[in-house]
């Protein structure tokens, strides 16, 4: 009967830093997924507005990577929205390097 009960308090948080960088992260991943489906669906004929959604999603990338390394840096918060951040935007990033690489030197 004597079962021992181990409680943790603690007073970490979510830091509001890697919950937005999260968010944008996800944007963009979602306007480029949009942006290359529909550019697929035009028979490789991308529009302007494609274009102007693969900058911006790029700014988002840049300013959502910023955020999760400051987010990283606080103290007693937890991690998970700060590396879930992070990895998206730097997933971002790559797509968008791999997009102009290949429109670049591709055929």
């Amino acid at each position: 009967m004597g079962h021992k009960h181990n409680y943790i308090f603690t007073n970490k948080n979510h830091p509001t830093n890697g919950v937005m960088s999260t968010v944008l992260g996800i944007i963009s991943l979602t306007a480029i997924g949009v942006s290359v489906y529909m550019t697929f669906l035009a028979k490789g004929t991308a529009k302007m507005q494609y274009g102007a959604a693969m900058i911006l999603a790029m700014i988002f990338s840049f300013v959502g990577v910023s955020l999760a390394f400051f987010a990283l840096r606080k103290r007693d918060t937890y991690r998970i929205f700060p590396i879930l951040g992070m990895t998206f935007n730097v997933l971002v990033l790559v797509l968008i390097s791999l997009i102009l690489f290949a429109g670049a030197y591709g055929s």
